[in-house]
């Protein structure tokens, strides 16, 4: 049962994709240009620095939180943290309400 809500803690955390919300707000579609994909490097190159560091920080914040919530909820399974990480970066690459298709989870994989 712990692994199972660090798996849907870890993915829930990685669907969350600053970089498509912030490109929806610039009317740009970051799965659409440049190297087509929703991840950090793709929001430096078509929505400029600044834009490009937001979304970096929050790429890995939500893996370094999904790790943390994980190991602080689940005190007695021990590879808590490990698993809520692992399933941030698949959440990250694959969110459920984008079809499947985010980022390359370099950003989110760096906690």
């Amino acid at each position: 049962m712990e692994f199972a809500l660090c798996l849907l803690v870890g993915y829930l955390m990685g669907c969350i994709s600053p970089s498509y919300f912030l490109s929806k707000s610039k009317g740009v579609d970051l799965r659409n240009v440049g190297q087509k994909n929703l991840g950090t490097t793709n929001a430096f190159m078509m929505l400029g620095k600044a834009s490009g560091i937001l979304v970096m920080v929050i790429d890995f914040m939500k893996g370094f939180l999904a790790v943390q919530i994980a190991e602080t909820l689940f005190k007695s399974f021990e590879i808590a943290g490990v698993v809520a990480g692992a399933a941030a970066v698949l959440g990250h690459i694959f969110p459920f309400y984008l079809k499947f298709k985010g980022g390359k989870g370099l950003a989110t994989l760096g906690d």
